[in-house]
């Protein structure tokens, strides 16, 4: 018998009799397995800081079933989504304007709106740098002043001036119109700076299109940054992946189609 396939047998094996599989069925459709995985107690980490840890016990765990209730189903849903989120996250980016040491500077590259984000004092070793810092949001949210929430902490922490995109979003502009904007800019600054001197990267969509220009570069011919930034990358936009699943709701902002 095929070795691999035994171990396998006896991993499922296993798995039944102590109760973490508990049921497995075949879609009428398709005729693809799906399992069952047992509810399963998930204790705060231990190699994490006590604030971390007390941040994360004070949390109200996500209702994953209200979550996924959100299906909008007209532009016009998904507009007032947008605009809803966005009116928060500008109040608290302006909150922000006023208590850190940062300016802030709306501009164009390109004709696409950008805002540059200076700390008040410059490291040394940043004052030739620029990180070109590419928001998150689904695609969808943190437009206008809410594009520099990561920005303001970026130039604050590590006292490097910030360059912010604010890309276009859905609904009004499907793919490739982020894509597009980004890299816009990204050429508009290389006439003004080498690549090595950039930084390029962002968070949860920012990270995915920092990895698709990062392509979008190699296929149109033009250098890429010194160094790519990919925090936390929205890198599978299929759910194909089984702990997209098996996962859900241990992120309480990541939950259904949750984008608050």
């Amino acid at each position: 018998m095929n070795k691999k396939l035994l171990l396998g047998k006896i991993i499922l094996c296993s798995l039944l009799i102590s109760g973490c599989v508990t049921n497995q069925e075949s879609t009428q459709e398709t005729g693809e397995i799906i399992w069952y995985i047992a509810e399963r107690p998930v204790p705060v980490p231990e190699d994490i800081s006590t604030g971390l840890r007390d941040y994360i016990t004070n949390t109200v765990q996500p209702d994953v079933k209200a979550a996924s209730q959100f299906k909008p189903g007209t532009i016009m849903e998904w507009r007032d989504k947008k605009n809803s989120a966005n009116a928060r996250r500008i109040g608290k980016a302006r909150e922000l304007m006023k208590v850190l040491p940062v300016n802030v500077t709306l501009s164009q590259i390109n004709g696409v709106n950008v805002r540059y984000v200076v700390p008040h004092e410059i490291d040394e070793r940043h004052k030739n740098h620029l990180f070109v810092e590419i928001h998150g949001g689904a695609f969808l949210v943190n437009g206008g002043d809410a594009s520099i929430l990561e920005s303001m902490l970026i130039a604050t922490r590590l006292k490097i001036p910030v360059v912010s995109i604010d890309y276009r979003t859905l609904p009004e502009f499907p793919f490739p119109a982020a894509l597009n904007d980004v890299v816009s800019v990204y050429r508009g600054l290389l006439t003004e700076r080498p690549a090595h001197s950039m930084i390029l990267g962002g968070t949860s969509a920012g990270g995915n299109l920092a990895l698709a220009s990062l392509l979008k570069f190699k296929e149109i011919g033009i250098p890429f940054p010194g160094a790519l930034y990919l925090g936390t990358p929205w890198s599978d936009l299929t759910k194909t992946g089984d702990t997209q699943y098996t996962n859900e709701g241990l992120d309480r902002l990541l939950v259904g189609n949750n984008t608050n």
